[in-house]
């Protein structure tokens, strides 16, 4: 099967009208999951606001990286298409097989899909596809499973956490290969994760997640267990965080121990918070970089509205400059100092105690 194919018909250029093919989408629909599982009623109203297309063979139904996509999902009511991996050809899928939801639900093509011989397909909006969706309803699930078998859209998702059970293990813990699980995750917490824009609200969030001197901490020794060893009060400091209750000993300038619940949950959180962190603190270093803006830091770093003029001397945006004084409202100075002098420069020991 090859590649080549005529260009993405635009939706709504060739309706068909013809009842008989309004009935052989409905009897389609009745008798394939998906949309079997909606009642008669849903399914009437579906295809009542869906358009029929009849389509010459060779016509790319759908298309990764398509600027022009407007997110419709499809369902094929004849004949049959081919499915395409950026150039490779997949499989065949034939009649009665619903395919694009990726579209609706995460504005993202997953494959290219070109219409075979006898094509007719019903376009559905994304507006209607979304409406469909209920909580817990036979439709939701079939599609949710389907997702996450054929399209291992949590394929990432695991890997990161893997990942996280390896450091568990003793593993020796790379900050690249940390970093680079994490984006590959596109969080939608962190929507900004893979571009050069400083994403600031997501930095604020993870900041009130984190210790308090985040920023000035070199090592962290995460655990579930408090040493005995940090029980005298003239041993240790506590350390508090914003927004989330952890227990955070600081033992020496620059280490501290986090004590967590357990190391599943609360261990996959605290560390997706410090990997935004050191993403947002790598684009940070990048647009400081200059020594004349360092020196003009070090020089104003206690002078908080001395210090945003200097900024717009920097690679950044008014509003990243904005969102900066959110995070830091009073000390950024002093923790821009402590980012650029850190460089990203982390150990994370994760240790599993004995029962």
């Amino acid at each position: 099967m090859s590649w080549s194919g005529t260009e993405v018909i635009a939706p709504r250029a060739n309706e068909c009208k013809d009842p008989k093919v309004r009935d052989e989408a409905l009897l389609e629909m009745r008798r394939n999951p998906p949309l079997m599982y909606l009642t008669d009623t849903e399914t009437k109203d579906l295809l009542s606001k869906s358009f029929l297309e009849i389509l010459p063979k060779d016509v790319w139904i759908s298309k990764q990286n398509n600027a022009n996509d407007n997110w419709e999902a499809v369902f094929i009511v004849r004949g049959e298409a081919f499915v395409f991996k950026d150039t490779e050809y997949l499989e065949l899928i034939p009649k009665g097989t619903l395919f694009g939801v990726d579209g609706p639900l995460f504005q993202q093509r997953y494959y290219s899909v070109k219409s075979g011989e006898d094509c007719v397909v019903m376009r559905i909006s994304k507006e209607v596809v979304l409406k469909s969706f209920k909580q817990d309803s036979k439709l939701t699930l079939n599609v949710a499973r389907n997702l996450m078998i054929k399209h291992n859209i949590l394929g990432s998702l695991i890997t990161f956490k893997t990942y996280l059970r390896q450091m568990k293990s003793g593993q020796a813990f790379s900050k690249e290969t940390l970093l680079k699980y994490y984006r590959d995750m596109n969080s939608c917490l962190h929507p900004h994760a893979n571009s050069q824009e400083l994403d600031w609200k997501a930095w604020l969030y993870a900041i009130r997640r984190l210790p308090n001197n985040i920023t000035s901490t070199l090592v962290f020794f995460v655990t579930t267990k408090h040493p005995e060893i940090l029980s005298h009060p003239d041993v240790s400091m506590p350390i508090k965080t914003s927004s989330r209750p952890r227990s955070i000993i600081q033992t020496m300038p620059g280490k501290c121990v986090v004590v967590l619940r357990d190391l599943e949950t609360d261990l996959f959180d605290i560390m997706t918070n410090l990997c935004i962190h050191m993403v947002e603190s790598q684009k940070i270093i990048r647009k400081c970089r200059s020594p004349l803006l360092f020196k003009d830091l070090i020089s104003f770093r206690s002078d908080q509205a001395q210090l945003l003029k200097i900024l717009k001397n920097a690679d950044l945006s008014d509003e990243e400059i904005k969102g900066l004084n959110c995070i830091w409202p009073k000390n950024l100075g002093e923790n821009l100092f402590n980012i650029l002098m850190h460089y990203n420069n982390f150990t994370i020991d994760v240790l599993q105690p004995m029962a």
